[in-house]
């Protein structure tokens, strides 16, 4: 069984909300977990992707 790495981040959508973002992988790579989360949010209301690895918080792994 693969271990998952659990990253997490606030996103402000653009009526001011802010979300919770957990991004689930495989790796440890801060750069694919931030491209996700950057795709997902796109697809789901159009949110500013202005993430940036400095607001990644590399959470655990399970």
């Amino acid at each position: 069984m693969k271990t998952v790495k659990v990253f997490n981040t606030h996103a402000t959508a653009s009526k001011g909300k802010i979300m919770h973002v957990d991004v689930l992988i495989t790796e440890q790579n801060t750069d694919l977990a931030l491209n996700y989360a950057r795709q997902w949010l796109q697809s789901i209301s159009g949110v500013d992707s202005s993430l940036t690895s400095k607001k990644w918080v590399f959470c655990h792994s399970d």
